[in-house]
């Protein structure tokens, strides 16, 4: 399980508190219950006048279209990841990706939804592609390098689920390099 610290500072737990939804209870009806809330809390009338469709691509289109910001849609993908509901949260990213990969030079972005999409699929134990999504921006030299601490991090987290203690290592010396009190690698650190 992820841990909450590490989706976004507790919205996805202030959305499902407001739409009644439990995190246990992650399935499409309560997803949608969640998605109607966000309609309304933000105003978007994405739903008003029409038969709902949960089509995620249209969905998407429909909130970058409206007045909603680039991080409500983010903000959203998150409340997926927060409830657990992986497969929904990462076809919600891997859109987002697929937008961002064409505008490259807004790479802050491009390595957050990166690591939200990462974590997606972690969800779904797809480590393999997981390491795959990240690895061209872990190669990417013309990316600073403190930014990525955080893909290096889910890097060190996918190895160890593996059993790669080695490549573990690897990343964890990374992120250690560039912030030792990086989310638990304090812990970490010590029991080695």
């Amino acid at each position: 399980m992820i841990d909450r610290e590490g989706v976004s500072g507790g919205v996805g737990e202030d959305l499902l508190e407001r739409s009644g939804v439990q995190q246990e209870e992650a399935s499409l009806p309560h997803v949608q219950k969640l998605i109607e809330q966000l309609d309304r809390d933000w105003k978007l009338g994405l739903f008003e006048g029409t038969e709902v469709s949960w089509d995620l691509l249209g969905m998407q289109r429909e909130l970058l279209q409206s007045q909603a910001s680039f991080q409500d849609g983010v903000d959203l993908g998150v409340a997926f990841l927060t409830m657990e509901a992986w497969e929904m949260a990462s076809a919600w990213f891997s859109q987002f990706l697929h937008r961002l990969w064409k505008d490259p030079e807004n790479s802050t972005a491009l390595l957050n939804v990166t690591a939200l999409f990462v974590r997606s699929l972690m969800g779904q134990k797809k480590f393999f592609e997981a390491l795959s999504e990240m690895q061209r921006l872990l190669q990417d030299d013309e990316i600073d390098h403190s930014k990525k601490i955080e893909l290096f991090y889910l890097a060190a987290r996918i190895h160890e689920a593996l059993g790669q203690s080695a490549e573990v290592q690897r990343y964890e010396g990374y992120v250690l390099q560039m912030d030792a009190h990086y989310r638990d690698m304090r812990e970490r650190s010590k029991k080695k």
